[in-house]
């Protein structure tokens, strides 16, 4: 029980301290500019350039234009010496140009440290490893493409006219099937009068209903089996002349009328 005690002692503790310490991290080390110059100026005087550079870029950070908050961090950083902060120093006193004490003062820091950027720039150099040097790769011989087999020549027509004629006997088998429903309503209307005519009107109005009934799917039955037939033969002969001559023909079928009040189905064969 007492290990255990400590155990948790020694934790709580450990955890406050490292979120004190985050938090102190995490805040700004200054408030204002008055508070950030007082401050870091006090570091830089007792040649504590890291603590100083914390506040002077929180004052540079305040009034970020500001040239004279620059040259100051420039100094603190030129202060450090380590080549990351000399790199740092350059960037501000570069930025600094113009006429007057602060942009001289500027040019003397670039000379200032000139020699020790070199320095930091040859031995980057030389530490730097050298990028391994890659063989090319070998040329893999391209393998020779399989021979191609042409396909059959007019295959594609045969295909297109043994289809127009399976449309052309659907066509044709829809216009036999209607003819049983007009020859039903035929029965139906014969079965309304005698012999002797309809003397009856109701008779007459459902023969009438019934012969109408007739002569319309009787039409569509006409119509669909002239058309069938007509596409079914345009397609067979279409199949027999890519067949033989293996070549892939086209088809047209067009209706036209007749001056008697008719029509016909023509059938048109192209090569």
């Amino acid at each position: 029980m007492e290990k255990f005690f400590w155990t948790v002692l020694v934790t709580a503790t450990t955890l406050l301290l490292a979120g004190r310490a985050w938090a102190e991290e995490a805040s700004p080390p200054c408030a204002t500019v008055t508070e950030c110059t007082q401050r870091g100026e006090e570091a830089y005087s007792a040649n504590r350039y890291a603590e100083a550079e914390r506040f002077l870029r929180e004052r540079l950070s305040l009034e970020p234009n500001n040239i004279y908050f620059q040259l100051a961090l420039a100094q603190t950083l030129e202060g450090l010496g380590d080549c990351a902060s000399l790199q740092g120093a350059q960037e501000l006193y570069s930025q600094i140009t113009g006429e007057g004490a602060v942009p001289a003062n500027a040019r003397a820091g670039l000379s200032r440290i000139a020699a020790d950027l070199a320095a930091c720039e040859e031995e980057e150099a030389e530490t730097s490893p050298e990028p391994p040097t890659e063989e090319p790769p070998a040329v893999q011989p391209t393998p020779p493409e399989p021979p191609t087999t042409p396909a059959p020549h007019g295959r594609g027509g045969g295909i297109a006219a043994w289809s127009t004629f399976g449309v052309g006997v659907t066509t044709l088998a829809t216009g036999i099937v209607l003819w049983i429903p007009a020859y039903l309503a035929a029965d139906e209307r014969d079965s309304f009068c005698s012999e002797g005519g309809c003397l009856d009107i109701g008779e007459q109005r459902q023969w009438g209903a019934a012969d109408e009934d007739f002569r319309r799917f009787a039409l569509a039955g006409d119509i669909l089996v002239g058309l069938g037939a007509a596409i079914a033969m345009g397609g067979l002969i279409w199949a027999l002349v890519a067949r033989h001559r293996g070549e892939t023909p086209t088809a047209a079928v067009s209706f036209w009328p007749s001056r008697g009040g008719g029509g016909g189905l023509v059938f048109t064969l192209c090569r």
